[in-house]
């Protein structure tokens, strides 16, 4: 449960230097979630602002915070598209972008996260197959990893077919494909 906070984050956020983990979930905050700071916050490890009223769309200024392990965007206004920055992430363990309204297809460039435990970008409306997303580049190397846990794409509009190679990866717990257009087997 959040603290009742509203308004907009303050661009005096940006003088927070040392900051390493923000979060300011469930509250009522409004405006951008950037061009107030928070991409000068370069130690930042954990980014959650989830259930809030925040707009905008996720801009090419969140590759400054390479610390990352934890971005959790989920439960806003947010629009546009996954932009391929967030690949540059490559200490994410844990990308939440559920419960927006992002359209377009889920960037290939996803591969570069090796960490990745967690990725949920279920309720929104992205589109696109699978296979380009999950082809044997990723497979061999998120998927491969024995790493991602949960994976979660339910409620979009992606289509084609589930990538046979998903069934290999033995540390998967929650596989959520709901609500697309897919076919195959599991």
């Amino acid at each position: 449960m959040g603290c009742s906070i509203t308004g907009s984050i303050p661009s005096s956020i940006r003088n927070l230097l040392r900051m390493q983990v923000l979060e300011l979930n469930d509250n009522a905050l409004t405006g951008s979630m950037w061009n107030n700071g928070i991409e000068d916050l370069t130690k930042l490890e954990i980014l959650s602002l989830n259930g809030n009223e925040l707009n905008g769309s996720i801009p090419s200024d969140v590759r400054s915070l390479t610390k990352l392990k934890a971005f959790d965007a989920s439960r806003n206004e947010l629009t546009g598209t996954i932009p391929s920055h967030i690949a540059l992430l490559t200490k994410l363990e844990y990308l939440v972008l559920s419960d927006l309204g992002l359209r377009g297809t889920i960037p290939e460039e996803l591969v570069n996260l090796s960490l990745l435990q967690t990725l949920k970008l279920n309720n929104n409306i992205l589109s696109g197959t699978i296979p380009s997303l999950i082809g044997d580049q990723l497979a061999s190397s998120i998927l491969g990893t024995i790493r991602l846990k949960e994976l979660d794409f339910s409620f979009n509009k992606l289509k084609g077919v589930i990538p046979s190679k998903m069934m290999n990866f033995s540390v998967l717990q929650t596989l959520n494909l709901k609500e697309n257009i897919l076919s195959g087997t599991i």
